[in-house]
């Protein structure tokens, strides 16, 4: 039988919850399967959730099948197209394949991706800080709209240096002088 209800208690060790049937004089069921989209992947239904259940005549086995939108609680988007996954700490992830856009926004969240290499194909925009612990290598050329700096100064520092120094020559006939081709 076909019934819906809303999730009072979610057991996550168990992936079960019970679910409360209004239209059946508010009867609780006991712990029903959640439906995976497959195993390896765990989803589990909020408490207060609407959810349809797949039951037995006596609503007390089951499983549930899935949840739906209702006026109360609609979409996040209104696009058929797009992907969108909205956790319960307000974290999105959210792909558009018409634009092709991968969006995910964690908020004052982090983020960790592990591999033993990991290849960004594509230009890179980095709106915050960076931090590396190890060795950088670049191919190209690494530019910078203000000092690139180290431990010792920066390298406008180490040109400014360089230009403004000059030889001792102890040598009979021959001039000091700053260096023939300045550091640009």
């Amino acid at each position: 039988m076909f019934a819906t209800g809303i999730v009072v208690s979610v057991n996550e060790k168990t992936v079960t919850a019970r679910v409360r049937f209004p239209d059946r004089e508010n009867m609780i069921s006991w712990d029903l399967n959640v439906n995976q989209t497959r195993s390896g992947m765990v989803w589990m239904p909020r408490l207060g959730e609407q959810v349809n259940c797949l039951m037995d005549d006596a609503l007390k086995s089951g499983s549930i099948i899935g949840s739906f939108y209702t006026k109360e609680n609609p979409p996040p988007v209104k696009s058929t197209d797009k992907c969108h996954i909205t956790f319960n700490d307000g974290t999105i992830i959210e792909y558009d394949p018409a634009s092709h856009h991968l969006k995910t926004d964690i908020g004052t969240g982090t983020a960790e991706i592990k591999a033993s290499t990991i290849t960004l194909d594509g230009d890179v925009d980095i709106t915050g800080s960076l931090s590396v612990s190890k060795d950088a290598t670049a191919d190209g050329t690494i530019t910078g709209k203000t000092a690139v700096k180290d431990t010792k100064g920066s390298i406008q520092d180490i040109r400014t240096h360089f230009n403004e120094h000059t030889h001792v020559c102890t040598a009979p006939g021959i001039d000091s002088a700053t260096p023939k081709v300045p550091m640009p």
